[in-house]
């Protein structure tokens, strides 16, 4: 701003800028007019590569969270401790979820493989990997042929443990055919069609719908092969980025069609996702891209050769009518509020209004003192103030706002809102005028309203809605962490309040709180949703996510045995448990 007044005030400098600015501004449109459309293309390019990867984070996912539900499958499957090939057969019917996209099957110690349709297959599984892992207590994703039946002989296969009375009894098996990935795909509403899943050795596991890939048999190297490259990419080059796990994309043509090739990499045993879109549908894009930024910028082009013609010379007008009306704002003598005006030369600071109030009858009688002596009433917390106004000055702000703690004649700290103004002069800083007014009063109502908003008012723990939102919030921003979430309901907590009166019944509720305290640490949101019903969000580390059916089975047992509890007086006792 400082800038624009100093070149207001020299008009000979103001049109040699115009039309230094005009002329670059013209340069800028001329190059932007001849390289525009291949860097149009490629942001288009990389934007559809980046909404491909966001996708295959989508697919990595789901296909963690399937392997999730088929360890609970499982846990199911164990509680109904079928022995018989019937109960086998109407066990894995009965675990059977809709939010599973695969089939299931169970092996048993002796390697024989069940079938969902109560067939038993020939195929036996034992020593290979998946299933062995599976009697060692592992879950996992693979894409291991486990029995050689057609229709999954392309599927994501996943294993997890069947635990009888504490003991593992085989293993349920899940597969992800392309059925399966698609209607995965199609639950994930994932934008574009012909998605394309590959193995670590380019094997197809998994298509969406699609007309180009529809017909896609064979591995995924020979179509790399078949493709004319209409850019500088080969084949060859295509399968050492795919192997390195990197991202890319190439203009190719297939049958006659022109497609725009991506491919990303799955965060699941080093598999890719690919994905070929009609070129007409990205040059439409590039296209419509480039029509609106050229016409946007060409307005804003013309609008600020415009502007800047017709309405410099009201600039230093409209900048010294702002600094006034803001100075005069700020000279209001209210009740514990002191302005001053810093010299910042001499660093003098010439004071007025309730000084003896908020600084000392010392400072007072003086009227004018040294900076470093107010300085020396801050809270250690503020003794930065100095720094920050002078940075806010070197930034070119006309205005610096705070909140500063002054100490009081006590010796305490109260509460001060700071509001100052950096007048300058030919870019230069002259003085800084402002205020200090006691926010106090202020602060004190703010923090009990936000209290009373958010908590508890008997447990002080989050109320229902803060807790809603709480958990809304973390959900949205870890969208691939792993939580739980318990109600805790008191049993016989209507008796304690019946035999024992209400005031046990209310610390019994404050007992509960403090223990849910104790028990989960401060990333975990803990709230109370009315009555005895309490609530609690277990935020999962990442580096524990692998043991996370474990550490939620702990911290629920924990909370049983340490919520259980006797209150009495002298006649009568009553035992809460949850």
């Amino acid at each position: 701003m400082n800038f624009l007044r100093d070149l207001v005030n020299n008009k000979s400098r103001l049109k040699l800028v115009s039309a230094l600015l005009t002329g670059f501004i013209a340069a800028v449109v001329i190059f932007f007019v001849f390289t525009f459309r291949t860097r149009i293309t490629e942001f288009t390019c990389r934007n559809e590569l980046r909404r491909l990867d966001s996708s295959a984070r989508s697919i990595s996912a789901m296909i963690n969270e399937q392997l999730y539900l088929l360890e609970s499958l499982a846990r199911e499957f164990g509680v109904r401790e079928p022995e018989t090939k019937d109960e086998i057969t109407e066990a894995i019917s009965a675990v059977e979820d809709i939010h599973f996209f695969g089939s299931l099957r169970f092996a048993d110690l002796d390697g024989v493989v069940h079938g969902e349709d109560g067939k038993v297959y020939d195929a036996n599984v034992k020593g290979l990997r998946q299933y062995e892992e599976a009697l060692e207590g592992k879950s996992s994703i693979s894409r291991e042929l486990i029995i050689d039946v057609s229709d999954f002989d392309k599927a994501i296969i996943l294993s997890a443990p069947v635990t009888v009375k504490g003991e593992i009894k085989g293993a349920l098996f899940g597969f992800l055919n392309s059925k399966g990935i698609s209607e995965m795909i199609r639950t994930l509403q994932l934008p574009g069609e012909n998605l394309v899943i590959l193995d670590d050795g380019l094997n197809i596991i998994g298509k969406s719908d699609g007309n180009i890939t529809a017909n896609f048999k064979n591995k995924f190297d020979y179509y790399l092969r078949q493709f004319r490259y209409r850019d500088s990419h080969n084949a060859a080059e295509i399968n050492n980025i795919i192997e390195a796990g990197d991202s890319v994309y190439s203009d190719v043509r297939l049958n006659g069609e022109d497609y725009l090739l991506l491919v990303t990499a799955l965060d699941v045993n080093s598999w890719y996702m690919v994905q070929l879109m009609d070129i007409k549908t990205v040059n439409n894009v590039r296209d419509y891209l480039m029509g609106f930024t050229f016409m946007f910028s060409l307005i804003i082009f013309l609008t600020g050769i415009l502007l800047f013609y017709l309405t410099y010379s009201s600039i230093a007008v409209t900048l010294e009518l702002r600094a006034l009306n803001m100075q005069y704002s700020l000279l209001d003598n209210e009740n514990k509020a002191v302005t001053f005006s810093c010299n910042p030369d001499s660093r003098a600071v010439e004071l007025s209004g309730a000084v003896e109030q908020v600084l000392g009858g010392e400072i007072a009688k003086t009227g004018t003192v040294n900076l470093v002596t107010l300085l020396d009433k801050l809270h250690e917390s503020d003794q930065g103030l100095s720094r920050d106004i002078a940075k806010a000055a070197r930034d070119g702000s006309g205005k610096y706002e705070t909140e500063v703690r002054i100490q009081n004649a006590e010796g305490s700290y109260d509460w001060y809102k700071l509001e100052a103004i950096i007048v300058r002069s030919r870019g230069r800083v002259t003085k800084i005028i402002g205020s200090l007014k006691n926010s106090e009063a202020q602060i004190a109502k703010e923090h009990v309203l936000k209290n009373k908003a958010e908590r508890d008012l008997l447990t002080g723990l989050l109320n229902k809605v803060t807790m809603q939102n709480s958990v809304e919030e973390i959900i949205k921003s870890r969208p691939y962490s792993t939580f739980a979430f318990y109600i805790i309901d008191m049993d016989n907590f209507k008796a304690v309040n019946d035999n024992l009166g209400h005031a046990v019944g209310d610390k019994v509720l404050v007992d509960v709180a403090n223990k849910l305290t104790l028990l989960f640490n401060e990333f975990d949101f803990i709230g109370r949703l009315g009555g005895d019903e309490f609530a609690v969000m277990l935020v999962i580390p990442e580096n524990m996510s692998n043991y996370s059916s474990r550490l939620i089975e702990l911290k629920a047992k924990s909370l049983c045995e340490n919520l259980r509890e006797t209150y009495s007086d002298e006649t009568k006792s009553v035992t809460v448990s949850s």
